[in-house]
């Protein structure tokens, strides 16, 4: 028999099983079909058509957008007294049951947007927010079809006293009733999502004088009355008409009337004007009042303004903040009177549709600079506008004149005066194409600095004035060419942008010399070979971006950036890591350093093991391992695994140490070989070129082209064991009584000189080498380079310097080939001892060396 405890447990589980299926609300796990938390429950888009009943008793935020409500009845929500928000956005509501949130006493924020609650009594009950006296944000936009005869239902407002945030349709010629001044922390009012205004009245805001937010976005606005924003509080933080192409900036502009002695803090009239149709001028006289107006910050993109009169910039002089991107702006001389915003620190004036107006040439440049120091105003008042002595038709005028001067910064003694506060500046987009010469600039405390995506082809320097820049980018320019002294006076520059450009034809020539330089991105300039001296100066760098580039191997110097925290070198043409680059970050020894290698083509082979047993030991510092793929084996592997592909290679490799050694050796033998043969070959020509070109050097023979008298007649090539022949018989006969002059080793070489030397130049001076033919000659080593020699001197002079003598009786067989073929091609005598036979001897000598 069962205990008494135990029956008690088991009537507890029961009683608690029949609580969660009675339909009760309930806890966490009672919350189908929705998803829950003890706070929170998402029951959207779950095509719900009635309030789930088994939702925590506690939570605070329901959502049950996206669903397909039709209608709320009046105990809806009854269990759910703790909601803070409530959404119930994008279903098909049409109207409201008044008692629907009458115990939604704590709800803070409610969304009944992208619904059908039309904006009449029959949608939203009079009382129904009766009990709201918490809510703070009300989203009822895009529920209202555009219709003249619908307003806004002021008495269901006037019971939410503490809401301070409104999103609502905008309702044509609307006006907020006598209800709405019972909201006085609403401060936030957005008239957005079915919004077709058309004029603003100016009594549309009469009840709403602590509105500080106001956006009429996308409203279809295309009149706005003078005195419209009157009613609205003193201090506005924030002010929106964008996106009302038929309203105009110049309607925009007279209706700032309404503003005159308020304070706002940012003004945006961006895309005020249709995409079509000529420029915009903005004069003084339409802008009037914003002499009258505290702003602090102005956005007037995309509205095709072109020229802007000289004094308008004296009309903000409180401005901090201005962006005029995605205009038509000329260049005009009223940006020379830009000192007048004293008080900008920031301005974005890109993406500009510029026209061909050229800038100022000598002449008129020292003419505008003479305007702008009148620093000339608008001075408007109530009654009249004073217009200025430059006006619109005037600017134009100048436009077109300056379209024919000269497009570069060149005059070196102009200066530029900018705002004193102003730090950031973006001038990218806007097609300026200048060459970047010599230019200053006046109270520049500019720390950030846009001029990517422009035409700033030639960079050349210097640039004065900007001691306090920083940032820099200059990316997208189609630079070929960077001067050394274009950043020299730029001495706190840190980060430097100058991607995307043509600055690898340059590199070479490039040497980067800012001491405190951290960030340098050199992405995409097509650089195929950096310089040991490019990087050189850079000390304090901290990251370099070479990626998307063409290189192969790599020469830079990085190893004295002791601050260096990434390499980028992705996507380049390396086959392995450069060893060099590796080295040079093993002295470096920083634990903080990260490389970036993925992207290149790379080869697992024998010839890259090294690199790859590098990557293997430290590839804790390499960014992005799955992006670094290597041709192995023919097939492209990923080096997540590069230790067992490190391994596969050393033993394959290994394998083929011996196998490749012994063909180099084999290689290295045949050419070896070959070459002993060439110059075997060729030796006496190879000994006659040398000797020539050394006689020459020293100044022994005179230049091939030059006519001269040859020194001797005569140079008699013998034996030494045939010295008498020649001194006596020969030297008597020929000197003494013909009066030849011959060229005797013994007697005419010159002492000291080497023995090739003294026979070259001996040959060369020379107009005959007489060979005296005997066994001697034969055995005699320089008798044999004597007559090779001469022969060398025949073949390149194109002379016939060799006279053989055949002293005796040698056979055929016994004399070498070349002996045998120069007695065959040229002429020889032969010497005999009878008295006739010696006296033709001596006569054929003699013919022979006049010949």
């Amino acid at each position: 028999m069962a205990s008494l405890p135990e029956v008690m447990l088991v009537a507890f589980l029961l009683l608690s099983g029949d609580a969660g299926e009675g339909g009760e609300p309930g806890g966490v796990d009672t919350c189908e079909p929705c998803t829950c938390s003890e706070t929170h429950a998402d029951c959207s888009s779950r095509n719900l058509t009635t309030v789930p009943k088994t939702l925590p008793i506690g939570i605070q935020t329901l959502d049950l957008a996206h669903n397909s409500f039709h209608e709320l009845i009046r105990k809806s929500f009854d269990a759910y007294a703790n909601l803070t928000t409530l959404n119930i956005s994008y279903n098909k509501l049409k109207f409201l049951d008044r008692d629907v949130f009458e115990h939604l006493i704590n709800l803070l924020i409610l969304d009944l947007s992208h619904n059908k609650l039309l904006l009449s009594e029959h949608s939203y009950p009079e009382g129904l927010f009766r009990n709201q006296k918490m809510l703070q944000q009300l989203f009822l936009q895009s529920n209202t079809e555009c219709n003249e005869n619908y307003r806004y239902p002021d008495t269901v407002f006037s019971d939410l006293t503490n809401l301070t945030e409104l999103h609502i349709d905008g309702l044509k010629n609307f006006v907020f009733g006598k209800g709405f001044k019972h909201l006085t922390k609403l401060t936030s009012l957005f008239l957005v999502g079915t919004c077709d205004i058309e004029t603003v009245r100016n009594y549309s805001f009469t009840y709403l004088s602590n509105v500080q937010n106001l956006s009429l976005v996308h409203c279809g606005i295309i009149h706005i009355e003078q005195s419209s924003f009157s009613p609205l509080s003193n201090d506005i933080h924030y002010l929106d008409v964008s996106d009302n192409v038929d309203l105009g900036l110049i309607r925009l502009g007279r209706a700032f009337y309404g503003l005159r002695n308020k304070t706002v803090r940012i003004l945006r009239a961006n895309r005020l004007h249709r995409h079509r149709g000529t420029g915009i001028a903005l004069k003084c006289k339409d802008f009037a009042s914003l002499k009258y107006i505290t702003l602090e910050e102005l956005h007037i993109d995309d509205n095709r303004i072109e020229v802007v009169d000289m004094g308008i910039t004296g009309l903000l002089p409180r401005l901090k903040r201005f962006s005029g991107r995605n205009n038509l702006f000329l260049f005009g001389p009223y940006v020379l009177t830009g000192q007048g915003l004293k008080e900008i620190e920031w301005a974005d004036i890109s993406g500009q549709s510029a026209s061909t107006a050229e800038f100022f040439n000598q002449n008129e440049n020292n003419l505008y600079l003479k305007y702008s120091r009148k620093e000339l105003t608008c001075f408007p008042s109530d009654e009249t506008q004073h217009n200025l002595s430059i006006s619109h038709e005037n600017i134009i005028h100048l436009d077109r004149k300056l379209s024919g001067s000269r497009s570069d910064m060149n005059y070196a003694g102009c200066t530029f005066r900018l705002p004193q506060k102003l730090i950031f500046a973006n001038f990218s987009r806007s097609k300026l194409s200048f060459r970047i010469q010599k230019v200053s600039f006046c109270n520049s405390t500019f720390k950030e600095l846009d001029l990517s995506h422009n035409l700033f082809s030639k960079w050349e320097g210097p640039i004065e004035g900007f001691e306090s820049l920083e940032k820099i980018d200059l990316s997208h320019n189609f630079c070929d060419y960077i001067n050394n002294s274009v950043f020299k006076s730029l001495s706190r520059l840190k980060t430097a942008k100058l991607g995307t450009n043509f600055l690898g034809y340059a590199m070479k020539d490039i040497q980067f010399n800012i001491s405190i330089l951290e960030h340098l991105d050199l992405t995409d300039n097509k650089i195929q070979e950096l310089t040991r001296s490019n990087f050189m100066l850079l000390k304090s760098l901290k990251y370099l971006d070479l990626s998307h580039n063409d290189l192969r191997s790599w020469n830079a110097d990085i190893e004295h950036m002791h601050n260096l925290r990434t390499v980028n070198i992705s996507h380049n043409l390396f086959a392995d890591f450069p060893i060099n680059l590796a080295l040079q970050i093993d002295r470096l020894n920083s634990r903080n350093l990260s490389v970036d290698f993925q992207g290149n083509f790379l080869q697992c082979n024998c010839l890259t093991l090294k690199s790859l047993q590098w990557i293997n030991k430290n590839s804790n510092i390499f960014l992005n391992m799955q992006g670094l793929v290597c041709m192995f084996n023919h097939k492209n592997i990923n080096l997540t695994n590069i230790h067992d592909i490190v391994l596969e290679l050393e033993k394959t490799c290994a394998s083929y140490v011996g196998l490749m050694i012994g063909i180099l050796s084999i290689i290295v033998l045949v050419l070896a070989l070959y070459i002993a043969g060439v110059v075997f070959r060729y030796r006496w020509k190879l000994r006659y070129l040398y000797h020539l070109m050394r006689n020459r050097h020293r100044g022994y023979l005179p230049a091939e082209d030059v006519e001269h008298e040859f020194e001797f007649d005569a140079f008699i090539s013998y034996a030494d064991e045939d010295r008498g022949f020649v001194v006596r018989e020969m030297r008597e006969i020929l000197e003494d009584q013909e009066n030849y002059s011959l060229c005797i080793h013994h007697r005419d070489f010159l002492p000291g000189e080497a023995i090739a030397a003294n026979i070259l130049k001996a040959i060369s001076s020379s107009r005959k080498t007489v060979v005296i033919l005997t066994r001697n000659f034969l055995k005699s080593y320089w008798c044999r380079y004597e007559m090779e020699m001469a022969k060398m001197e025949s073949i390149y002079t194109g002379r016939n310097t060799l006279l053989v003598v055949v002293m005796e009786d040698i056979p055929v067989k016994d004399l070498p080939m070349d002996i045998v073929e120069v007695m065959r091609r040229d002429s020889y005598v032969e010497f005999t001892d009878d008295m006739e036979g010696n006296a033709v001897f001596w006569q054929n000598l003699k013919r022979g060396l006049r010949g």
